[in-house]
């Protein structure tokens, strides 16, 4: 667990793991978003949107979920009223960049003889496309959970998979047997 809490905080002292005068100074209506390497994490609130969400409230992640995400859901939260610090918690999170990189998912077998299985980690909907060496698109898939993808049209060689989430693509090596 980690307490983000305002630096000129006198109650939870204890529980603290940063104080910051910058981003605590809101209002219940200000999202606030955690980014690394300029990539959006994780969000409280919606951003733009100035409805009170958190107003004179202490917002606990509930121990149910265990990763970040992208899009605020009130229904992740446990809410106490403000200044509350005996029911902050503890639980595991989750925070890696990897579910938002797409490092976040499996290749078996590789090489692959004649079906490749893809395991997501995330559901979010991903397109898969086989490159050959040459760059000549050879197998088109959008799936949305783990599936298996036939091979069996592909020659014995070296292929690029890519996946593609959003604006987000990695590109790893696959090889047919």
């Amino acid at each position: 667990m980690y307490v983000v809490a305002n630096g000129g905080s006198t109650i939870c002292t204890d529980e603290d793991d940063y104080l910051n005068n910058d981003m605590t100074s809101f209002n219940g209506n200000d999202a606030i978003g955690l980014f690394k390497n300029d990539v959006l994490l994780d969000i409280i609130g919606v951003f733009q949107d100035d409805s009170n969400f958190a107003q004179n409230t202490t917002l606990v992640r509930k121990p149910a979920i265990d990763r970040p995400t992208t899009t605020f859901d009130l229904n992740e939260w446990n809410a106490f009223p403000s200044n509350n610090c005996d029911d902050l918690g503890d639980h595991t999170q989750t925070l890696s960049l990897d579910d938002l990189a797409l490092n976040a998912f499996k290749i078996y077998p590789n090489p692959v003889n004649t079906v490749l299985h893809i395991e997501l980690y995330s559901a979010k909907q991903t397109q898969v496309e086989v490159y050959n060496v040459l760059g000549k698109l050879v197998i088109s898939k959008t799936i949305s959970n783990s599936e298996t993808i036939q091979t069996n049209s592909l020659s014995k060689g070296i292929y690029i998979l890519r996946l593609t989430q959003g604006n987000k693509t990695i590109s790893k090596k696959l090889i047919k047997n």
